[in-house]
């Protein structure tokens, strides 16, 4: 159920406008199924008998087919990414660091074929985005960085949220994976998710966050 469903997502991205446009032999679901095999082929256990998969994938495409691929080279790496977490999630799969896929031209690759290079890596780039937010009331959001990250009252927090139920350093995020744990940094008020009061959390998208009385929700 879960392949089918991402089969159905991948194939949506050459209807409409893009089915008019797209040439190529290679269409986006096959891309899907070699990355969802490398999923399952690479796994491997961690020190803690945890399965675990590569984070690192680059997909190497024909140039004519890569270039039939450009127009919509954004939204399909995002579906592969939301097709790897889905998958991993529903294996009980890990990954070692944030989840990153890429897809180059290569005039070694036959036309209609592509190949997948996966590979663990644990290196952080501290300045860099992650793909995940945190949403607040009123539209607000705060970018997050592969990097600890404080949130808190106190200005010089990464995260500041002004509230006087906040505490002045109220709560830490720490890269997990390829998303981000919430552990309470000792506050007066604490951290809820998904309305339970808990020490730390590992997040998910959609999680519903409080800390102190301010609420927040975990996009990736």
């Amino acid at each position: 159920m879960v392949l089918k469903g991402i089969e159905a997502a991948l194939e949506k991205l050459v209807e409409g406008t893009f089915s008019r446009a797209f040439k190529s032999e290679l269409q986006p679901v096959e891309l899907g199924k070699r990355l969802i095999k490398e999923l399952e082929s690479a796994r491997k256990l961690d020190v803690n008998g945890r399965s675990i998969a590569p984070n690192h994938y680059l997909f190497n495409l024909a140039p004519s087919d890569h270039e039939s691929f450009e127009p919509i080279s954004e939204s399909l790496i995002k579906e592969l990414m939301a097709s790897a977490r889905t998958y991993a999630r529903d294996k009980d799969l890990g990954f070692v660091g944030p989840l990153e896929i890429l897809i180059e031209s290569d005039d070694r690759v036959k036309v209609g074929m592509c190949t997948v290079h996966p590979t663990f890596d644990e290196t952080l780039d501290e300045s860099a985005k992650s793909d995940a937010i945190l949403e607040g009331l009123a539209g607000a959001t705060y970018e997050l960085y592969l990097r600890d990250m404080v949130i808190g009252r106190q200005t010089d927090c990464d995260v500041v949220l002004a509230d006087e139920n906040v505490s002045r350093r109220h709560a830490e995020l720490i890269p997990s994976a390829d998303t981000f744990e919430l552990s309470d940094l000792g506050s007066t008020n604490g951290i809820k998710v998904n309305g339970k009061t808990c020490g730390r959390a590992v997040l998910k998208d959609g999680d519903a966050i409080e800390i102190g009385t301010v609420k927040l929700w975990f996009r990736q």
